[in-house]
């Protein structure tokens, strides 16, 4: 609570530039989702808010923009929404009640509710998926290509930092 007692406390001057290091850290659910509210209609009314942290769910919620740093090294910068289209689909996701037995099992992860979610590689594109569950007559639910989540990236370019130093 002294936390929340405090981010309360800094903005009632209502200030152009917030800064804050692992703002939801011990907090839980119900007050991370208020100081979220919070922030957001701090940037709605014109506010900056940089935020340092660990938890990139909470980056791809909140951040239009993001800033990488991997040992001490700016790694990446931009608009999120670009660097994860640029990236481009890494998999497809499936909701089926089954799926087909030609399909490399070593790059399929089956979740909840019948999703089926396929890692895309030189070898797997999305027309085999689909030409796959054609050939078996499954009938698909929903199909959705998705594009490299925020940690996906993050390992990807904090692995290549330490590969090439």
């Amino acid at each position: 609570m002294t936390q929340l007692v405090q981010f309360v406390a800094s903005l009632i001057h209502h200030p152009e530039l917030i800064i804050l290091d692992e703002p939801f850290s011990g907090l839980d659910p119900l007050n991370v989702q208020l100081m979220k509210e919070m922030l957001a209609a701090e940037q709605a009314r014109g506010a900056t808010v940089i935020f340092s942290t660990n938890v990139l769910s909470d980056v791809e919620e909140m951040c239009e923009r993001v800033a990488m740093i991997a040992d001490s090294r700016l790694v990446l910068f931009g608009d999120l929404a670009e660097i994860r289209r640029s990236r481009g689909a890494n998999a497809v996701v499936v909701e089926t009640p089954s799926h087909p037995d030609d399909l490399p099992a070593a790059q399929m992860h089956t979740g909840r509710g019948g999703l089926v979610e396929y890692r895309l590689s030189d070898t797997l594109i999305p027309e085999m998926i689909l030409s796959s569950y054609a050939s078996a007559g499954i009938v698909l639910s929903r199909v959705e290509q998705v594009l490299p989540s925020l940690n996906d990236i993050f390992i990807e370019e904090v692995s290549n930092v330490r590969q090439n130093s």
